[in-house]
């Protein structure tokens, strides 16, 4: 899927969509993503960092990440950072609110 998804509309459009496997880069709200469109049916992995970093071009933004993580994933020893409960997510992040912007 290559288009834009706002942010307020991403658990709608992504319900819609048949189960599948969705892969994303870490930051403080992949996690709470990861365990909300886990409870659709989808499985998500979330790339480690070091992995995309590589790729990411000068200007940062949205689809310029998208790209180096879809480049980072063709690769064939791909790193993952293992399932974290959101237990363990409180410990280092003080607010899990993906619906909204802090």
């Amino acid at each position: 899927m290559k288009r834009r998804i706002r942010r307020e509309r991403r658990l709608a459009e992504i319900s819609e969509l048949e189960c599948c496997v969705i892969r994303v880069a870490p930051d403080a709200g992949a996690f709470c993503w990861q365990r909300q469109f886990e409870a659709r049916g989808h499985t998500v992995k979330v790339i480690v960092p070091q992995g995309v970093k590589p790729f990411v071009k000068r200007r940062k933004n949205g689809q310029n990440d998208a790209e180096a993580i879809c480049t980072a994933l063709m690769l064939p020893n791909r790193k993952f950072v293992p399932v974290t409960s959101e237990e363990q997510q409180d410990i280092h992040t003080p607010l899990c609110e993906p619906q909204g912007r802090r």
